[in-house]
C-alpha cells in the first residue's frame, strides 16, 4: 500500500518583506503495514514430498511419491551446494519418473514440489540423496558361442528398448555358411512370438524380417558374408518411419517404413523364440541405446574393428544396457549380468564352456 503525504513548506524572502504562498509537495512513501499478497502463500495441502529412490543403475534411477487430490503438477528438482534446477515437471496423478542419463558414480540430490489446481507450490524440504553405480572396470577377453539349439532372453521387447529413437548393436562371427535362415536378435510384438523386427543370417545374405505399423510382414535381404571368420559389428538404428542397418561402422540398408510396437513377449538374442531359427556363432557386445545414433557415432562405436570401453564414448551417458558375455563376474549360465540398467539376460542350453577367451 502506498500512502500519499502532503508538505506545506513557507518560504520567507529577506530582501523584500513579503510572504509568499504555501507550496504544495507531494511525495509517495511505503506503508508501514503492507498488505499480504496471496501469490505469496504456500498450497493448503500438505505434500510430503520425494518418498523413494529405486533401481539405481549407473545412468538411470527411478524416484516415486504419494500423489494427493487436488495437485496438479509436480517439479522435479536437482540440488546441489551452489545452485537448484527444475529438471522435469511431471503431471498428475502420475507418482514416479525414471531419471535418465545420469553420470556413473556420481551423487544426486533430488526435491520434488507439488503444484496444487490454485496455482500455489508446496514448501517441503525433503532432499533425498542418492549415489548413481560405478562403471565396472572394462575387461574385453571373452565372447559367448551359439552351437544352434541356445538362445538368451532379456525381459519384454518393449522394455529393452523403450525410445521411439534408439540403437541396438552388438558383435558377431562365425566361420561357415550355413544354409538356413538364423537370427542374431528379435524384438517381438504383442504376447506371444511375432516379429516386430528381427535380424538373421541366411547362406550369404543378411535377412531383416519386420512388420511395419498397419500390420504388414516382410523381409529384406541383401548380401554380406559373415562366414569369413572375421567380428562383424552390426547396429542397427530405429527412427519414426524409418530404420537403418549398420556393418562394421558403414550404413549398410535403410528401410523407410515405421515399426509396429514391440511387445511383451521377450526380446530375443541368437533365436527367433525358443530355439526356433537358432544362431551358429560367437557374439559379443550387445548395447542399448536411447537414441538414433548418427553415422559418426556408429563409426565411433565401431572404433576401426576393436571393442572398447563403451564407457568413453562421446555419448555414453545414453548407453541404456550393455552385456559382455562371460567378462562379468556375474555372467555365468544361467545369468548375463547388465553392466549399465537392470535387465539381466536369462540363457537357455547355455553351459559355462560356452563362454569363450576370444573377443573382437
Amino acid at each position: 500500500m502506498k500512502i500519499l503525504i502532503i508538505l506545506s513548506l513557507l518560504f520567507t524572502l529577506g530582501c523584500d518583506d513579503q510572504i509568499i504562498e504555501p507550496e504544495t509537495e507531494y511525495k509517495t512513501v511505503s506503508s508501514l503495514c503492507p498488505v499480504t499478497s496471496p501469490e505469496a502463500e504456500p498450497s493448503l495441502i500438505k505434500f510430503d514430498g520425494l518418498e523413494r529412490v529405486s533401481k539405481v543403475t549407473r545412468t538411470s534411477a527411478e524416484i516415486s511419491w504419494t500423489h494427493i487430490d487436488g495437485l496438479h503438477a509436480y517439479n522435479i528438482i536437482s540440488v546441489t551446494t551452489v545452485d537448484r534446477k527444475i529438471i522435469n515437471t511431471v503431471l498428475a496423478p502420475k507418482s514416479k519418473l525414471k531419471l535418465k542419463g545420469l553420470t556413473p558414480n556420481t551423487n544426486y540430490k533430488i526435491l520434488v514440489r507439488a503444484l496444487d489446481n490454485r496455482g500455489h507450490i508446496d514448501t517441503n524440504t525433503n532432499v533425498v540423496e542418492f549415489t548413481t553405480l560405478p562403471w565396472p572396470s572394462f575387461n574385453n577377453q571373452r565372447s559367448l558361442a551359439f552351437s544352434g539349439a541356445q538362445n538368451i532372453t532379456f525381459g519384454a521387447s518393449k522394455d529393452i528398448l523403450t525410445s521411439d529413437n534408439s540403437t541396438v548393436s552388438l558383435w558377431i562371427k562365425r566361420d561357415r555358411e550355413f544354409k538356413d535362415d538364423q537370427r542374431i536378435i528379435t524384438f517381438h510384438r504383442g504376447g506371444s512370438a511375432s516379429s516386430a523386427l528381427s535380424l538373421g543370417v541366411n547362406r550369404k545374405f543378411l535377412e531383416v524380417s519386420f512388420t511395419d505399423d498397419e500390420g504388414t510382414f516382410q523381409t529384406k535381404t541383401k548380401t554380406f558374408d559373415f562366414s569369413d571368420d572375421i567380428w562383424h559389428q552390426v547396429t542397427t538404428v530405429i527412427q519414426p518411419n524409418k530404420f537403418s542397418i549398420f556393418i562394421d561402422g558403414n550404413k549398410f540398408l535403410s528401410i523407410n517404413k515405421n515399426l509396429a510396437s514391440f511387445g511383451t513377449h521377450p526380446f530375443h538374442l541368437a533365436s527367433y523364440t525358443g530355439i526356433q531359427k537358432s544362431f551358429i556363432g560367437k557374439v559379443d557386445e550387445l548395447a542399448f541405446f536411447d537414441i538414433a545414433l548418427r553415422s559418426n557415432q556408429v563409426k565411433e562405436l565401431y572404433n576401426n574393428g576393436s571393442a572398447y570401453d563403451l564407457n568413453a564414448l562421446t555419448f555414453s551417458n545414453t548407453l541404456t544396457h550393455w552385456y559382455q558375455f562371460g567378462d562379468q563376474i556375474a555372467d555365468n549360465s544361467s545369468n548375463i549380468e547388465d553392466n549399465i540398467g537392470s535387465i539381466s539376460g536369462s540363457p537357455l542350453n547355455l553351459k559355462n564352456s560356452d563362454f569363450q577367451v576370444e573377443a573382437p
